[in-house]
């Protein structure tokens, strides 16, 4: 091998770690040294790095994909066609601002300029500033509140300090390729590219194959994620509960050597003083007749065309616990029938308990119209059926990273549409009983107590 080739390899080797984040301070003057001594090898180090940019975008289409055909940043709605055609920017993978500002940076002009061993040793100094990606990096915001007053945009990178999300809620993207939301009040911090330790909230989590191994750190325990999503929430009581929503997670305690391995559709809860264990799903699943079934599977998106089904109307469970923030205005209350679903029926409260569910039908090629029942193990507290409301209620009640959709008119049609439906409230207040008639899709999210 002759000494250019040495060269171009150790450059090679040095470009590899900054990518990944692994390079070390004397690797770093490494490089320093290399591309000093060695002016021509400057194209090729920023060709690799941009090489590099355009593998990063990648995650950008994973994350679209999951998403489904709209996804929303704030109060935008956005596009897959938009964002890939580079229309409105509001979705960031991790490090994509920084490499923009980067080869922006070097460009062509400053790289003639960089000439002088000077001038390089300077523009590398910026280059360790900008060039090593971030852990985690927001991909959205829906009303996100940071406690530090500093205003957190999308595409932002997250250092390894503690933050506090006092209301709202924030979806971020690992470097590694896990998704998470956090929501307030929570508080937080990244502790690498695969893990983040957990103080006080809830959060969920997205953990795609490659990414497997994600875990979340807690002062009791540590959850390792072995595919493929879960959601925690950490309570001021000091009780933590874990759902599995997709694949396997393990527990692992950080007292003792006590571990607990769970299955999609499982719950388990501990305390300082406790052992992770179980909790009966008898008292969360609900049961059901008809053409309704309980579906412990989660699927990524229900948007249009997502998950279809011509013969099963589908319950799950989003969130098996949340405290709402605000009074929540609901279209269905009371017991009965009810075919308009266009005027709230009333109002519950801010700070009550609800165990949310979603029911999903969505036929796979022309109009049809199911019947069935679900009886709940707690009682009905009130039922969104208005697709501005289901909509504006995703962050707070939905799954947040599974069972996506955003679709304007995925709610009920009220009388006289020619696809009106029929949802009706059992005396007891435990069934409710629908009527679905759609081409497209049919949602509704109820809102069960929890039992104390």
């Amino acid at each position: 091998m002759t000494q250019s080739s040495q060269k171009n390899q150790e450059l090679h080797n040095l470009v590899a770690s900054t990518c990944d984040g692994l390079l070390t301070m004397q690797q770093q003057q490494e490089l320093n040294s290399l591309l000093s001594q060695r002016h021509d090898l400057v194209p090729e180090f920023m060709s690799l790095i941009s090489i590099d940019h355009l593998l990063r975008q990648e995650g950008v289409q994973r994350y679209l994909a999951l998403l489904g055909d709209e996804c929303v940043t704030g109060s935008e709605t956005v596009t897959k066609r938009e964002v890939s055609a580079g229309g409105k920017q509001s979705i960031a993978t991790p490090a994509t601002t920084d490499w923009h500002r980067l080869w922006s940076i070097l460009s062509p002009q400053v790289l003639a300029w960089s000439g002088s061993l000077a001038a390089l040793v300077l523009i590398s100094a910026t280059i360790w500033s900008l060039l090593v990606p971030p852990s985690a990096t927001i991909l959205e915001n829906h009303d996100a509140l940071w406690a530090d007053t500093i205003n957190r945009q999308i595409g932002d990178g997250l250092g390894h300090d503690w933050l506090t999300i006092e209301s709202g809620s924030s979806k971020l993207a690992f470097r590694e390729g896990a998704f998470m939301t956090v929501e307030g009040p929570a508080t937080f911090r990244i502790l690498s590219s695969s893990s983040c330790e957990l103080k006080q909230g809830s959060l969920s989590a997205y953990v795609p194959p490659e990414a497997i191994g994600f875990s979340v750190v807690m002062s009791d325990a540590t959850v390792t994620d072995l595919g493929t999503a879960f959601r925690i929430d950490e309570r001021i009581d000091g009780k933590t509960q874990l759902y599995v929503t997709e694949g396997r997670v393990r527990v692992d305690m950080a007292a003792s050597r006590e571990s607990l391995e769970l299955q999609a559709g499982e719950i388990a809860e501990w305390s300082k003083s406790d052992l992770p264990r179980r909790r009966s799903t008898a008292r969360i699943v609900p049961k059901t007749s008809g053409n309704v079934v309980f579906d412990n599977y989660h699927p990524a998106s229900l948007g249009i065309g997502q998950y279809k089904h011509d013969d099963k109307i589908f319950v799950y469970l989003e969130r098996p616990e949340a405290v709402l923030q605000h009074d929540l205005r609901v279209d269905i209350m009371s017991p009965g029938s009810h075919n308009e679903f266009t005027t709230s029926e009333g109002t519950i409260p801010a700070g009550t308990r609800v165990r949310s569910y979603l029911i999903h039908f969505s036929p796979e090629k022309k109009r049809q119209i199911l019947s069935g029942s679900v009886t709940f193990p707690q009682k009905i507290l009130g039922v969104l059926c208005d697709s501005d409301r289901l909509n504006a209620t995703n962050s707070s009640l939905g799954s947040n990273v599974l069972l996506r959709c955003q679709h304007p008119e995925r709610g009920l049609e009220s009388v006289p549409n020619y696809n009106a439906d029929i949802v009706s409230i059992g005396a007891d207040r435990r069934k409710l009983s629908v009527k679905f008639s759609t081409e497209s899709i049919d949602h509704i999210r109820v809102l069960t107590a929890v039992e104390p």
